[in-house]
């Protein structure tokens, strides 16, 4: 049976039997390292070495990383071992002091489950999944307690009730580098000055209203895709005074000038207004912000939204 077997894994030659017999020895010396490290007097079975062959050539697990971790199995022998390997793998914790690292942090890492299901608004009787499917994943990707808490009260008052939707903000948070209290409260800050000049512009047009998605999308592309400055800005805004749909007008107006290579505001003055009726546009879905406040958070959630996870 052995030799079919070692025929079928290309085991022919003399050459080849005797590296496959080194291979093995070395295999049952391994092995019997670890039931040594179990504290098991038995020989190594078949099985043994299969489970052996998958921590190390599988998982990536070295022989010393293996052997420490079987001192710390009190019963239950190799199948307990096999079970606390996979388990370590599935958390891709690999080197000895992360898995250690784990286990030391556990009453730590159930604490911070504990907290966010109550920021969140959920109940979990096991934390377990909470803690190895997210919160495990969060600290390795760098954020901390009270970074997390930070988050799970801005995903209950956006109502985002659950880690799965937490985890999709988090992710979106660190494709934005945004993973420490402090830059989260940056990019509110920075954001908030945003909403705070295209408030301005819808006074300027005469609108009392808050700021919306739709106001957002206008901006960013008047700024950042299409590089105008205030002046312009201003200046195209003093045009579409009085006028139906006044944001519309605007970007048509910027949008006229683009189309020109218009760049300066000396230049956008020689050319007369944009004339022709601005038709309507289907609008996108506008999200109102409330007041931390609800407008805080919607600024913060639509920049998000540019955020394409992978």
């Amino acid at each position: 049976a052995v030799a079919k077997n070692w025929a079928y894994d290309g085991v022919h030659a003399a050459q080849d039997v005797e590296n496959k017999i080194s291979e093995m020895e070395v295999l049952t010396s391994s092995v019997k390292d670890v039931l040594v490290a179990l504290k098991s007097k038995k020989q190594p079975t078949y099985e043994d070495k299969d489970m052996f062959n998958k921590w190390t050539k599988q998982f990536g697990y070295d022989l010393q990383t293996i052997v420490a971790l079987a001192k710390k199995i009190k019963r239950g022998g190799i199948v307990k071992l096999d079970e606390q390997i996979e388990k370590y793998y599935e958390l891709k914790l690999f080197d000895l002091g992360e898995i250690e690292n784990y286990e030391n942090s556990k009453k730590d890492l159930s604490d911070i489950a504990k907290s966010l299901c109550k920021a969140i608004g959920v109940y979990y009787d096991n934390l377990d999944p909470v803690i190895n499917t997210y919160i495990l994943k969060w600290k390795q990707m760098g954020y901390s307690a009270d970074a997390l808490l930070m988050v799970a009260n801005i995903c209950f008052k956006k109502f985002i009730r659950n880690f799965e939707g937490m985890d999709t903000i988090i992710g979106k948070y660190f494709a934005k580098g945004l993973v420490s209290v402090d830059s989260i409260n940056e990019y509110i800050a920075s954001t908030l000055s945003v909403d705070k000049r295209i408030k301005e512009i819808l006074e300027k047009l005469q609108l009392s209203r808050q700021v919306t998605t739709w106001d957002r999308d206008f901006y960013h592309t008047w700024t950042y895709s299409w590089q105008f400055g205030d002046d312009m800005i201003d200046y195209a805004c003093s045009l579409a005074v009085g006028k139906s749909q006044p944001m519309t007008y605007v970007n048509k107006i910027l949008s006229n000038w683009k189309e020109q290579n218009i760049t300066t505001l000396k230049d956008a003055q020689k050319i007369p207004a944009v004339t022709s009726k601005v038709e309507n546009v289907e609008h996108k879905s506008e999200f109102m912000t409330h007041s931390f406040s609800s407008e805080e958070l919607g600024a913060l959630f639509d920049n998000l939204d540019e955020v394409k996870l992978i």
